[in-house]
């Protein structure tokens, strides 16, 4: 797996290139479909029977994330699950317009495709870390991607590089610096302890461990938020305390037990009497600076059927549902989003199926002796992006949504050998 090793230390790279959107997303999509589709073929079983069982925590969200779209593409669903607006056009029309669930099947299906290359990114990356040397490379390649990435958002604040405004993307791409640079600390330090034969390596990672904090801190700085700071600070000590203390093994029930003990009040809230209350907490938790304005949202959210209105439509949806702020109709949060597209059950079972597979990273993170820092680093990034969606929109961006995959497919294939 040696050229699939190199082509992905390529692709994380040139992930920074992401931030300009536009064509480069589909190329760099395509690039990762293709990336998979060979490594699948030329794998040998081994290989891929050791892949399948470092992946097996994330097949439920990849469940979720392909069912969901799938079953918005059929061209008739149950009335409960259609969107009230087939409805409403077709009595205004006089006609019958058939009741799927996405309002625009293209944009779901291009949603979709993203999904997919995501998932084969993470699993191709999980498929070729399972080497602790490419591990390594891979990690300080993804690092070196995270830096970048911050650099130019520090950088367009003054010179405007790029076309359009970021948003809080400098939250969240500052709080992967702060994770990685725990990360990557705690290797150098641990591997320092132990009093390695490559003396020189340790150093590198911390200095490199140093730069990617401070470049973190950088772009926390551009645009500083409170919440967004409490989120990156609480990363980055989840990454550090996971990869240096000892911790209690536990096993796939405890994991699902704590999973089902978080997931339980929350499905009681949503589907009880409580559901407005839930989309208004939504909204208050957000950012609602150049976005839709909160009354739309509330309207949309409200409106939403149990499956959600289409992969990829909340745009044209704002459209429906102005008036909007003057800077546009962007979503108030990636929660936000994905409850309109998904539905309340694809935003409960995409946390709940987040929080499972942090727990197993963490997990395997207490069976290793040592690169613990992997699975350590992997679980305090989904964390992270899973609170992180509750505050702004940052995480619906290609670019950090390429550094999540990377880190989550090196935290996966090194919890392999420990993990049972």
């Amino acid at each position: 797996m040696i050229g699939t090793h190199g082509a992905l230390i390529v692709l994380a790279l040139a992930a920074p290139a992401l931030l300009f959107d536009g064509l480069v997303s589909w190329c760099f999509a395509a690039a990762v479909a293709a990336l998979g589709l060979v490594s699948l073929l030329f794998a040998n079983t081994s290989s891929l029977k050791r892949s399948w069982s470092s992946c097996r925590p994330a097949l439920p969200g990849g469940i979720v994330l392909v069912a969901i779209p799938v079953l918005q593409l059929l061209p008739w669903a149950p009335s409960g699950l259609a969107s009230p607006i087939w409805e409403q056009t077709s009595e205004a029309l006089q006609t019958v317009l058939g009741r799927p669930i996405s309002l625009d099947p293209s944009l779901t299906l291009a949603g979709l495709a993203n999904a997919i290359a995501l998932l084969a990114l993470a699993a191709t990356t999980a498929l070729a870390a399972g080497d602790r040397m490419q591990a390594a490379q891979l990690y300080r390649a993804t690092c070196l991607s995270t830096v970048a990435m911050a650099a130019l958002l520090v950088a367009d604040g003054r010179l405007k590089l790029l076309e359009a405004d970021p948003g809080a993307l400098p939250t969240l791409v500052g709080s992967l610096c702060l994770i990685v640079a725990a990360g990557l600390g705690a290797a150098a330090t641990r591997h320092r302890d132990r009093a390695s034969t490559s003396r020189w390596r340790p150093r590198i990672d911390l200095a490199l461990a140093v730069l990617t904090a401070a470049t973190g801190l950088l772009a926390l700085g551009r645009a500083p938020d409170p919440a967004g700071l409490i989120t990156a600070a609480v990363g980055a000590a989840i990454c550090l305390l996971t990869a240096r203390l000892p911790l209690p093994p536990f096993g796939t029930r405890t994991a699902l037990a704590i999973t089902a003990l978080v997931a339980l009040p929350a499905i009681a809230l949503v589907f009880g009497p409580g559901r407005d209350d839930v989309s208004s907490a939504l909204i208050a938790a957000a950012r609602l600076d150049r976005t839709i304005a909160a009354p739309a949202a509330q309207r949309m959210l409200s409106d939403t059927p149990l499956l959600g209105s289409g992969g990829g439509t909340f745009a044209a949806l704002a459209e429906l549902y102005g008036p909007a702020s003057s800077d546009g109709k962007a979503p108030p949060s990636a929660a936000v989003k994905v409850y309109v597209e998904y539905g309340p059950i694809g935003l409960l079972a995409l946390l709940a199926s987040g929080l499972f597979l942090a727990l197993k990273l963490i997990a395997g993170a207490a069976r290793r002796g040592r690169d613990r820092h992997y699975s350590a680093c992997a679980a305090a990034v989904v964390l992270v992006a899973m609170a992180q969606s509750l505050l702004d929109a940052s995480l619906t961006g290609a670019a950090p949504q390429v550094v999540i995959a990377l880190l989550v497919g090196i935290g996966l294939a090194q919890r392999r050998s420990a993990d049972r």
